[in-house]
């Protein structure tokens, strides 16, 4: 009697388990879920709203264009870039120098993953006559599987800083801290 209790308790589990499965990897019947990064914030330049700066996204992988957005009026953007992949996202307005931030959306394949992720940040741009002036990424984001989230590269973020003591714009730091979190 035990034994078929033990069985039946243990191939109970079994389908259980098998149907949670089956049910993450498709979910409106065969109709494949959707992973995204969705990164969201705004522009800004000093205090104030950025409107219709242009955003510009290429995959690394061959320097395609994978989308081109604008600010809205209140400085906002939201984008949502495919998993597994890594861009850089250009921020750029006319007057201003273009900043690139280098977003890695690869992340490891686990049964309970997320399919989608959200990271938000504002960007400040700042007032140049050379625009192209900051060609390497200001920070770098990417999945932190300890947090099971994305996050910057912090140690990114510190050579940069260190790097980039020197030079400066009217004046004014390049500032990395204009990435906020």
């Amino acid at each position: 009697m035990k034994t078929i209790k033990i069985k039946s308790i243990s191939i109970s589990i079994i389908a259980v388990l098998s149907l949670l499965f089956s049910s993450q990897g498709a979910s409106a019947k065969g109709k494949a879920i959707e992973r995204y990064l969705e990164i969201f914030g705004k522009v800004k330049t000093e205090n104030t709203d950025l409107a219709n700066a242009v955003i510009t996204v290429y995959d690394e992988k061959d320097n395609s264009l994978a989308g081109h957005y604008k600010s809205d009026a209140e400085g906002k953007f939201n984008i949502k870039l495919d998993m597994n992949k890594v861009y850089f996202v250009h921020f750029s307005k006319s007057g201003m120098m273009t900043k690139v931030v280098k977003i890695n959306t690869v992340i490891p394949v686990t049964p309970f993953m997320s399919y989608q992720y959200e990271y938000k940040f504002n960007i400040n741009l700042v007032q140049s006559s050379d625009a192209e002036a900051f060609k390497a990424p200001i920070a770098e984001i990417y999945y932190d599987i300890k947090q099971d989230g994305f996050d910057y590269n912090r140690e990114y973020d510190r050579e940069m800083r260190v790097e980039n003591k020197k030079p400066a714009i009217q004046g004014k730091p390049l500032g990395i801290a204009s990435i906020v979190r």
